[in-house]
């Protein structure tokens, strides 16, 4: 039953094309938080991290290209 539902129910998305994303809410105290945390001296530095891991290059090019 399991597989025959994978096989003929389940399909690949995007998750911004998932039905429903858009119904929750983040709270303003919260969202305030996030924004003041991510400023581009913090973001900078977290990707020159991840730039020095193999395993990253892909986002890390892909994230590059999207910023220039």
């Amino acid at each position: 039953v399991i597989d025959d539902f994978e096989k003929n129910q389940l399909k690949s998305m995007e998750l911004v094309d998932v039905p429903g994303q858009n119904r929750f809410t983040i709270e303003e105290h919260f969202l305030t938080f996030i924004q003041e945390q991510l400023d581009d001296t913090k973001i900078s530095g977290f990707v020159d991290e991840m730039s020095k891991h193999d395993e990253f290059e892909t986002h890390v090019d892909r994230w590059i290209e999207e910023n220039q």
